[in-house]
């Protein structure tokens, strides 16, 4: 694999982590 594939990648998870960690955080505070 290349190394710009790889980051792109990692690029993608770190941003879907982020939303839904903040996904996560709104509902919690809707429900909470």
């Amino acid at each position: 694999m290349r190394r710009e594939q790889l980051i792109r990648i990692v690029a993608i998870i770190l941003v879907s982590a982020l939303l839904l960690s903040t996904l996560v955080a709104g509902l919690g505070s809707l429900f909470y």
